[in-house]
């Protein structure tokens, strides 16, 4: 896909991984090559 869009993902501690996997997969079916994990490293 070009150009290629902005894709971030942010879970936090309740997130399933599951959940996040099945995300990954739906943007890697799509040509979605390029994705963020945008973190909260907490206090």
């Amino acid at each position: 896909m070009q150009p290629q869009p902005d894709v971030q993902i942010r879970g936090d501690a309740q997130s399933a991984y599951a959940s996040v996997g099945r995300v990954m997969h739906a943007l890697q079916q799509a040509g979605i090559a390029q994705v963020g994990f945008v973190i909260d490293p907490g206090p």
